[in-house]
């Protein structure tokens, strides 16, 4: 239901046990909260302070998640994973490489 809290479970090698034991539960609890999403705030600030990390992100849901993903890559031009700009800055180094040789074609032309 969390990714960011199952995450962080995995990245700091925690079992159900440790987890419960951060919010003061057993580990059939933790593991029944962690799975119907119903930790109360006082869990909620054990879990953040022990990880460090904000409310909004270690209880992000996957669809917040995927919203905040696709916000940031219309930030940054990608669509779909592919970045809408590539064949564009390709065609404007064509161009360069184009007027480069034409210039170097009319300094020939001159010194000739």
């Amino acid at each position: 239901m969390f990714p960011h809290l199952y995450a962080m479970k995995e990245v700091h090698h925690l079992s159900s046990e440790d987890m419960g034991a951060i919010i003061g539960k057993s580990r059939q609890t933790y593991e029944y909260k962690a799975q119907c999403g119903n930790f109360t705030p006082f869990e909620c600030k054990a879990l953040c302070r022990h990880f460090h990390k904000s409310f909004e992100y270690l209880f992000a849901t996957m669809d917040e998640i995927d919203r905040i993903d696709r916000i940031v890559a219309d930030g940054f031009g990608f669509v779909n994973g592919v970045d809408e700009d590539a064949g564009a800055d390709a065609s404007r180094e064509d161009d360069v490489t184009e007027k480069s040789d034409a210039d170097h074609a009319d300094v020939k032309q001159e010194a000739g």
